[in-house]
């Protein structure tokens, strides 16, 4: 193991500039290779000490991680306006426009993963789809909001209960119990770290994503819909209709 990273700290120096920080064509062409070739050479340039990485390479990786967003936004709102699904004057609407600029500036101020990302872009696409008039238009536009403040581990955590309010028999799960409910709903993730979803649970109570607890000693919740609000389940159908939206054939 010593001697692979031996060797890879020799490839390295004998390279030399491997990451052309002083030449812009060249640091484009470099930052256009597969994040695993940037991750490698970045990693290769820290272990040297190189001293501009020791000032860049934080900022050099979230560079990276808003390019490539930003290059899938473009490229798929492109497709979706030739198949018709979102209108070409979209800038024009009420919203559109500044739903534009909401996603760019939400990829730009957090290079956010790859979770959220999908879900602030399903709001967006809905936004400023064909289909929609200047009323479902705030709507989605007020739900794009919402989803952006979002952690990923919410964002699962929501789409966690949508499953089971989707699955009559899956509802089983969920139980009048305020106790068992982040139990159960960590034991379906799969991390089976039930305070982490009690984290989650006081975001979605904030954002009326689900329902908060009852009773004046907080031990009971409201088991119907799998613990959603009509808002909760109006945002997951608007991120599953998205995936069908920007998947379909036709």
């Amino acid at each position: 193991m010593t001697q692979n990273l031996d060797n890879k700290k020799d490839e390295i120096a004998k390279n030399g500039e491997i990451i052309p920080f002083n030449n812009a064509k060249s640091l484009s062409k470099f930052l256009d290779k597969p994040t695993i070739k940037i991750a490698e050479a970045i990693t290769g340039a820290l272990s040297l000490g190189r001293p501009e990485m020791l000032t860049i390479g934080g900022r050099l990786v979230q560079g990276v991680i808003k390019g490539k967003l930003m290059q899938q936004l473009g490229r798929e709102m492109k497709q979706l306006i030739e198949k018709g699904k979102i209108r070409e004057d979209y800038a024009k609407t009420k919203y559109g426009f500044k739903s534009l600029a909401d996603i760019l500036e939400f990829i730009d101020s957090e290079a956010p993963d790859e979770d959220r990302f999908r879900a602030v872009k399903a709001l967006f696409f809905a936004t400023i789809s064909k289909d929609v008039n200047d009323i479902k238009q705030i709507a989605n536009d007020r739900l794009l909001q919402i989803v952006k403040k979002l952690t990923s581990s919410e964002i699962l955590t929501m789409k966690i209960n949508y499953e089971i309010f989707l699955d009559r028999e899956g509802r089983k799960l969920i139980t009048p119990s305020a106790d068992s409910w982040p139990t159960a709903i960590a034991s379906k993730i799969g991390h089976n770290l039930k305070y982490l979803v009690e984290l989650d649970e006081k975001a979605l109570v904030d954002n009326k994503i689900i329902h908060e607890r009852r009773y004046p000693d907080q031990s009971g919740i409201n088991d119907s819909n799998a613990r959603l609000t009509d808002l909760g389940i109006k945002i997951c159908k608007t991120i599953e209709n998205y995936q069908d939206f920007y998947n379909t054939n036709d």
